[in-house]
C-alpha cells in the first residue's frame, strides 16, 4: 500500500481503505539506528542476536529480518521453525536459534533447516543425536537452564549431567548455555537469585572442563542475553549501557524489544515514522 500511495503522490493515510483502517507505522531508519547503537554499546567481540518471534513482534518478520541482516545482526532468535524458514527465505548464512522446545516430529526438519535447537532434557539430546546420525549431519545445540522462569530448561542441579551426556552423544555438540530471567524489570532480588544459580552452574561446568571442550556459557534476560563467543569475562555487566536489568557477563547480547524501542531515555533513536501497513 505504501508503494502504491507513493506512486499516486498521496500520503499513506489518505490511501487507507475501509478494509485496512488499522496499520503499523514502522520507522526503519530508527530501527537501523537502534541496532547500530546496541552494537556500539555491546562493544567489539560481542555478537548480537535479535529475537524476531511472533512476526518480529508484529512488525513483519521478513521485512525486519532483511533490514537486520543489512544492519549487522549476527544471529536470529525464533520461537518455531516456520519463523526460521521465513528468515531463510530472505537470506541465508545467519545462524538461527530456536528458543522454544522442538517437538519430536520437528526434529528432522530442524536439522535439515540447520536451526540450532534448545535442549532441556536428556531425551531431547538423544533424539537429536539419533536423527542427526541418520541424516549424516552434526547438530549445534544450546542448553537452557531453568533458574526460575518456569517455562523451559533443565534444573540447575541437572544441567551438568545433561552436558556430560551431550558430550558423549554422536553428531551433537553443545555450543551454548543460557537461562532466562523471569522479572528482570520488576524484581531485582529474584533476578539476583537466578543469576546466582546460573553462576553456580557455570562454576560447576568450568570445574568439569566443559569450557575447555568448546562450550560457550551465557545468561539471558528478557532483553539482554549473552549468547555466543569465547568464555565470558567475570565482571562485565550491561547495566551501565542498557536499560537497567541484572545481567551476567558474556560475549553476545540478545535484544528483542530493545532494538525496536522508540524511547529516548536510554539513547534509542526516534524519528518521523514511515508508514508500513501491518495487515
Amino acid at each position: 500500500m505504501t508503494r502504491a500511495c507513493a506512486e499516486l503522490g498521496a500520503s499513506p493515510t489518505s490511501c487507507v481503505s475501509f478494509s485496512h483502517r488499522c496499520w503499523a507505522e514502522i520507522d526503519l531508519d530508527a530501527l537501523r539506528g537502534n541496532v547500530a547503537w546496541l552494537r556500539h554499546r555491546l562493544g567489539p567481540g560481542t555478537s548480537l542476536m535479535t529475537v524476531v518471534k511472533a512476526d518480529a513482534y508484529g512488525h513483519g518478520l521478513r521485512q525486519i529480518a532483511a533490514l537486520l541482516m543489512q544492519a549487522g545482526t549476527d544471529i536470529f532468535g525464533v520461537a518455531n521453525l516456520n519463523e526460521a524458514r521465513d528468515i531463510r527465505a530472505v537470506g541465508r548464512g545467519w545462524p538461527i536459534l530456536m528458543l522454544g522446545a522442538c517437538l519430536p516430529d520437528e526434529t528432522e526438519r530442524a536439522i535439515k533447516d540447520n536451526v540450532m535447537p534448545t535442549l532441556s532434557t536428556v531425551d531431547e539430546a538423544r533424539r537429536f543425536s539419533r536423527t542427526a546420525k541418520k541424516l549424516k549431519r552434526t547438530v549445534s545445540a544450546h542448553v537452557k537452564v531453568d533458574t526460575g522462569m518456569g517455562r523451559l530448561g533443565a534444573q540447575p542441579d541437572d544441567a551438568p549431567a545433561l552436558l556430560d551426556t551431550i558430550t558423549r552423544l554422536p553428531n551433537l555438540n553443545a555450543v551454548g548455555l543460557y537461562s532466562h530471567y523471569a522479572a528482570a524489570e520488576s524484581n531485582a532480588a529474584y533476578s539476583r537469585r537466578q543469576r546466582s544459580l546460573l553462576q553456580r552452574v557455570l562454576k560447576q561446568l568450568t570445574v568439569g572442563g566443559h569450557q575447555q571442550q568448546g562450550l560457550t556459557s551465557f545468561p539471558l534476560t528478557s532483553r539482554v542475553q549473552v549468547m555466543m563467543g569465547p568464555p565470558p569475562q567475570k565482571n562485565l555487566d550491561h547495566r551501565a549501557t542498557l536499560p537497567p536489568r541484572p545481567s551476567l557477563a558474556g560475549p553476545a547480547g540478545r535484544h528483542g524489544s530493545a532494538f525496536r524501542d522508540r524511547r529516548t531515555s536510554h539513547g534509542l533513536r526516534t524519528g518521523p515514522p514511515k508508514v508500513w501497513p501491518s495487515s
